[in-house]
């Protein structure tokens, strides 16, 4: 189903929403997809529009008169969570109650049994250091976890969670988390983590709330957001399901997983019961939020406004904060460790940046492309579709996409809800979508005030 929206201030807004239509019309392809625009000094909300509908399975049907608008159905937000928790951070720094760099251990013990991974013998993983106050884990730093500059992440971790036989995220506790190890010192090399889970629980222990209600109560409200939380919504008509692209031709066995095959292959969609529990154990700052993309474009126009709610009124941070949430936070080394990491593992969670553009010339140059900044990445160069340089931007595994673009003055939120990520039927809209939103940006006069 279409959402209902107000009128487009773009003069190209019947393209984007046949666009919409055109790539939904067939839900083996693509179930539904949505695109929101916004930009303060062009009049606030430029576009909202989405077309087709969720696939559902048999076990949780929903009456087609109590599906809801796309734009306000609950989706996995996943690791669009994570801009939400640095959000949160930033405001304990602006109090005085932490300062980026401030040691993770202070304020989250169990941090301090964290060692590093040396490697394996056979087997066995072998570990280095000590564990408690002189320990390397006492040594990471709060901006050490916005930036992802150290790291609990690596091709090593499977053979080591293996190993030991457990599965820390979806344990989803403290406990469980700080049992994985480090794979190099902090400081020192850049690895997409889960990082953003610490910063969670940093937040949780100086605030004595859990972290969804700390969001609530500090950046929600503010916002008058009343349908971002964590754990999925209790009742199916509340929810915009995850569909599921098969990883292996119909004639042999399929599951439903978060990996990406290479190549992609392009086969239908199919329903199927949602991995995300309904009520997890805990509140995890890295990916757990579930929300609408309406709610979740108005903390984007928040940020891009200057820290500042253009419905409410409202200030959930600092204008100079937000501005330097956008620039760099890396040194030369990290961003090359970055840039690295991009051009030669080309893993799942990163690979998408260059499949959207077709082309990666970065790869054959061997040039730094990418930088972080304080919760996400940025462009360093402007890219074919009108996507101005220093551009800041993440994702969420389900094909949820944002992006911050400072030079344009533009905040967007686009996606769907497809496992796994990086589908290519939504980059092909993609493409499309925002070279076309570019085109009528460029018809919309700025204002000068």
């Amino acid at each position: 189903m279409s959402s209902t929206s107000p009128p487009s201030l773009l003069p190209n807004a019947s393209t984007l929403d046949s666009l919409l239509t055109t790539h939904t019309r067939d839900q083996s392809s693509l179930a539904f997809a949505m695109l929101l625009a916004y930009s303060p000094s062009r009049g606030g909300l430029l576009y909202s529009g989405s077309a087709g509908a969720p696939l559902r399975p048999n076990e949780e049907p929903v009456a087609p008169a109590d599906e809801p608008d796309l734009l306000d159905g609950r989706m996995w937000l996943a690791s669009c969570t994570k801009l939400v928790t640095t959000i949160a951070v930033l405001q304990l720094v602006e109090q005085g109650k932490i300062s980026l760099e401030s040691k993770l251990a202070d304020f989250v013990e169990e941090a301090k049994e964290v060692r590093l991974l040396k490697g394996f013998d056979g087997n066995k993983p072998v570990l280095e250091g000590e564990t408690g106050p002189d320990g390397i884990g006492s040594t990471i730093t709060v901006k050490q976890l916005l930036t992802h500059t150290y790291e609990f992440e690596n091709k090593s971790l499977p053979l080591y969670r293996q190993a030991k036989g457990f599965e820390p995220i979806a344990a989803g506790t403290v406990d469980s988390i700080a049992k994985l190890p480090l794979v190099y010192p902090p400081g020192q090399g850049w690895e997409y983590s889960v990082a953003l889970d610490w910063a969670g629980f940093i937040v949780e222990r100086i605030s004595g709330l859990k972290l969804g209600e700390y969001f609530q109560k500090h950046v929600f409200d503010p916002l008058q957001i009343t349908d971002i939380n964590f754990g999925r919504p209790h009742s199916p008509s509340d929810e915009l399901p995850l569909a599921f692209r098969p990883r292996s031709a119909p004639s042999t066995p399929s599951t439903p997983s978060f990996e990406a095959p290479t190549p992609r292959p392009r086969l239908p969609l199919s329903a199927g019961p949602s991995p995300r529990p309904r009520d997890p154990p805990a509140d995890l700052g890295g990916g757990g939020l579930h929300g609408s993309a309406r709610s979740y474009m108005r903390v984007l126009a928040a940020l891009l406004h200057g820290g500042v709610s253009p419905d409410t009124g409202a200030r959930i941070l600092k204008e100079e904060t937000t501005r330097g949430m956008w620039k760099s936070a890396l040194s030369e080394e990290q961003e090359n460790a970055l840039n690295e990491n991009l051009r030669t593992k080309r893993k799942r969670e990163h690979t998408w940046m260059a499949e959207h553009w077709a082309e990666d010339k970065a790869v054959e140059e061997k040039k730094n492309r990418y930088t972080w900044g304080i919760g996400g990445m940025i462009t360093k160069e402007a890219l074919p579709s009108g996507r101005g340089a220093g551009s800041f931007f993440w994702a969420g595994l389900g094909n949820t996409y944002w992006f911050i673009d400072p030079v344009n003055d533009l905040a967007v939120f686009q996606g769907t809800q497809i496992l796994p990520f990086a589908d290519p039927a939504f980059f092909d809209l993609w493409r499309e979508l925002e070279a076309e939103l570019y085109k009528g940006l460029a018809q919309v006069p700025q204002r000068n005030d």
